[in-house]
């Protein structure tokens, strides 16, 4: 599992990672807590973010069954149920001089976050398309005058499609920039499709067991994935 957010923020200039390392003989202590991460079993490798005593960031690898690591509770989740996810508290967890990944978080950040963003994107993708898919079947009778819309759809479904197709030839060429506003407008496109599909699902998208209802409800979640939205808009505002 990865516990990353914290350090993805930290370089972009929104706050600092709240797990610290003090440095000892063959290795570190870590000492804090991780917010939120997934994939929290009980025989999981961890890579996180740590600051150390000296005013640098590091990246280190710790079992989530070592010394010193609590899992706290999974809290019950919407649509997120099987994500195993939950918060985490390390006490003087010990961590080798091997499993420091790198004492560069930032050019870690900036060699991983590429490719990090562009698998997020290919979710979203196939996401939006598989609630336009949903939509184009629902376009009858009355549901006809949501046409319009369902067109607008494919036509943003095409564009990220074809920003992410290039994207991933050579992620390490493109800007910044543009990889947040394709990650931005992935993720909008997938929202609008999966409300459009429930409102042409009518009441029957709001039975539990439907593929329409999960969508509705696994999409919801990718405004606060981080990520964020808030966080997308925040750092787009840097380039203007």
């Amino acid at each position: 599992m990865t516990a990353m957010a914290a350090g993805l923020k930290q370089v972009v200039g929104l706050g600092q990672v709240a797990t610290t390392s003090r440095h000892v003989d063959g290795g570190v202590l870590v000492d804090g807590p991780i917010h939120w991460a997934s994939n929290v079993f009980a025989d999981s490798l961890i890579v996180l973010p740590v600051r150390d005593e000296h005013g640098g960031s590091s990246v280190v690898v710790v079992r989530s069954d070592a010394p010193g690591v609590r899992i706290n509770p999974e809290p019950a989740l919407m649509a997120l149920g099987s994500t195993a996810s939950t918060s985490l508290e390390l006490n003087g967890v010990a961590v080798a001089a091997a499993d420091v990944v790198t004492d560069d978080l930032a050019g870690f950040v900036g060699a991983i976050r590429p490719t990090f963003l562009l698998l997020q994107f290919a979710f979203c993708s196939g996401a939006a398309s598989a609630t336009i898919d949903g939509c184009r079947r629902k376009l009858t009778g009355i549901n006809h005058v949501f046409a319009d819309e369902a067109s607008a759809l494919e036509s943003d479904r095409d564009s990220v499609r074809n920003r992410l197709y290039r994207f991933a030839q050579a992620p390490d060429s493109v800007t910044p920039a543009d990889l947040l506003r394709l990650r931005l407008d992935a993720g909008r496109l997938a929202v609008t499709g999966a409300r459009l599909e429930a409102t042409l699902c009518g009441g029957a998208g709001y039975a539990s067991g439907t593929a329409v209802n999960r969508r509705f409800r696994e999409i919801a979640f990718l405004p606060i994935q981080s990520p964020s939205e808030g966080q997308l808009r925040w750092e787009l505002a840097q380039f203007e």
